[in-house]
């Protein structure tokens, strides 16, 4: 697990932190902003992009920088489909700075290819820039000051911002998990600190045959073995070629194995909240965005007031193995989150009751969709109702955003 931890002087351990799910349709975009009792953010995006109209992105990033801020520190992004990227550049080119980083999954050579296939089947009035694949981290790198891909073997980023410096330093070099600081003892401090808020991720992996199929096709409608073409992959030139250039044989590739409309095999998570070893040392406050449209909603405020999120991309929770290591790995986050994004827009393909274990009951459950793919699949919401939480869907509205405060401060 890779973590990005806030630290803060007990005397000062006061947060205060907005969550909204802005309304973008079948798509995904999400912003925390996080404020010390001395007016210091953190400013936090967890995905922007939608299968609708781009304009639904322009429309809610202009409300977002209006409302809230023109400054990111973190822009987390779950996985590589458009309705979860497309609104990157925009929301970028709307900043005073580029973001400090951007976390993005390091997906394999054939997720790739696989992604480049779908980008260029669909019809060129909607398709993606599919240039972005050829060199992910140059592309994220002109979005930020730092790209930072995030493997599913990764557990070595840890980053640790002291909240009473007068500012975040830019320059802060992540820390290894073994030379980490005790979070209770600092020279720099007369009094103790304390680790009051964590950024918490990884990438899921889902190893898929179908994976296998596309390549063995793909190598064949470019007139290699796939023994050869593997190797042939291992250069950098000749993968960015295929992707750029054999637009053809990809879709070929595609089509060969069914289209492959579900191959979301990696996904990174995410947990914005209170460490789970430091849950117990503070007070816990939670309410509506009062011009939120949810507010009217009568479950909304029977939620529980564990301030922990967890956000899930489209990952393939379905799968039995891959659900396992999800709730093995956030098993003492879920304890005390109660706000976590339902995979995939609420799609049944990527449900799986198990999702719900150990999250208390009330929580919220969020989901951007507005009917597109079938999404948000009545039997899913059914299960998270009889379970007893509360699904909240947020379409194309603009008045129909999912926005709710947390207060935290030490006991």
């Amino acid at each position: 697990m890779d973590t990005i931890t806030f630290r803060i002087n007990e005397s000062k351990a006061h947060l205060d932190i907005n969550r909204t799910h802005w309304a973008v349709g079948a798509g995904f975009f999400s912003t925390q902003q996080i404020r010390t009792r001395e007016n210091k953010y953190i400013n936090i995006v967890y995905d922007c992009g939608t299968n609708n109209s781009i304009n639904l992105v322009v429309r809610e990033v202009d409300k977002y920088v209006k409302y809230f801020t023109d400054e990111v520190d973190y822009i987390f992004i779950s996985h590589l489909d458009k309705d979860h990227v497309n609104g990157l550049e925009y929301l970028v080119s709307k900043l005073k700075n580029k973001p400090k980083k951007i976390f993005y999954p390091a997906v394999s050579n054939s997720e790739i290819l696989i992604l480049s296939a779908k980008y260029h089947a669909i019809p060129s009035s909607q398709q993606p820039n599919v240039e972005i694949l050829a060199n992910l981290q140059e592309y994220f790198s002109s979005l930020a000051e730092q790209a930072v891909p995030v493997s599913p073997e990764s557990n070595d980023y840890h980053e640790i911002i002291e909240l009473d410096e007068p500012q975040l330093d830019n320059d802060i070099e992540p820390i290894s998990s073994d030379s980490a600081p005790s979070p209770k003892v600092s020279s720099s401090y007369p009094d103790p600190i304390i680790d009051i808020w964590t950024l918490s991720f990884e990438c899921s992996l889902k190893l898929s045959s179908q994976q296998n199929k596309f390549l063995n096709s793909l190598a064949s409608e470019l007139g290699y073995t796939r023994l050869i073409f593997d190797k042939k992959m291992l250069d950098e030139a000749f993968k960015q070629n295929i992707i750029l250039k054999r637009k053809k044989e990809l879709i070929k590739a595609y089509k060969s194995v069914g289209g492959m409309k579900n191959l979301n095999n990696t996904s990174l998570f995410l947990y914005s909240g209170i460490p789970p070893q430091n849950r117990r040392k503070f007070k816990v406050f939670r309410s509506l965005f009062k011009s939120c449209s949810w507010w009217n909603n009568i479950a909304a405020g029977c939620w529980t007031p564990e301030p922990g999120w967890i956000g899930t991309g489209d990952a393939p929770l379905q799968t039995q193995y891959l659900l396992n290591q999800f709730n093995n790995n956030f098993k003492d986050y879920k304890k005390i989150s109660s706000i976590i994004t339902i995979p995939h827009h609420a799609s049944k393909h990527n449900w799986n009751n198990g999702i719900m274990n150990d999250l208390p009951s009330y929580s919220v459950y969020v989901a951007g969709a507005n009917g597109l793919y079938n999404h948000p699949d009545s039997g899913v919401l059914k299960k998270i109702i009889m379970n007893g939480g509360i699904p909240v869907i947020v379409n194309d509205n603009e008045k129909n955003i999912f926005s709710s405060s947390v207060y935290i401060h030490i006991k």
